[in-house]
């Protein structure tokens, strides 16, 4: 019986280190004898050395993703900065605007006066060509008025002359 127990006993145990895991090679897995099987076969320190350079490789990937995220951040400031640089000027030119649209408003009503102005120059200047005509129809009826006179008087002469001759008056 104590053989039975015995045997039962080392069923039992290797069961047990069977089950439990302790065969595997991998350390994480767990079990003494895997951990010793991991340590002497230089498993275990390759897989530390695999997982050093996966750490070293995420590592100089953050570095990068890192380095990317301050050159976004300068990119995305200097956008910022150039945009309110833009912003500005167009401030600037929309005021620009304004004040080429107030004073094309103020010459519009100066050159509309200034129409007003030159259509009563105008109005005043065929007013005065009318005069004028007016004025020379009357100065050629004056000149001619004149030379009528002019004319009615020698003769009136002559005929002042023939009557003194005729009766014979002499003037002094």
């Amino acid at each position: 019986m104590r053989r039975n127990s015995a045997l039962a006993a080392c069923l039992i145990i290797t069961v047990l280190i069977v089950g439990a895991g302790c065969v595997t090679d991998d350390p994480n897995a767990g079990g003494f004898f895997g951990g010793v099987v991991g340590l002497s076969q230089g498993t275990y320190e390759h897989n530390l050395d695999l997982r050093r350079q996966a750490l070293r490789d995420a590592q100089r990937d953050a570095g990068a993703v890192e380095e990317k995220h301050r050159a976004y951040i300068t990119q995305r400031d200097n956008a910022a900065r150039e945009a309110q640089v833009m912003e500005a000027k167009q401030r600037e030119f929309n005021a620009m605007i304004e004040a080429s649209r107030r004073e094309v408003a103020a010459l519009t009503a100066h050159t509309a006066a200034m129409e007003q102005k030159r259509v009563e120059a105008l109005a005043a200047l065929d007013r005065l060509k009318e005069d004028e005509k007016i004025l020379r129809q009357s100065a050629l009826s004056v000149v001619e008025k004149e030379r009528e006179l002019e004319r009615l008087l020698k003769q009136q002469q002559e005929i002042l002359k023939a009557l003194r001759a005729y009766y014979g008056i002499q003037v002094r």
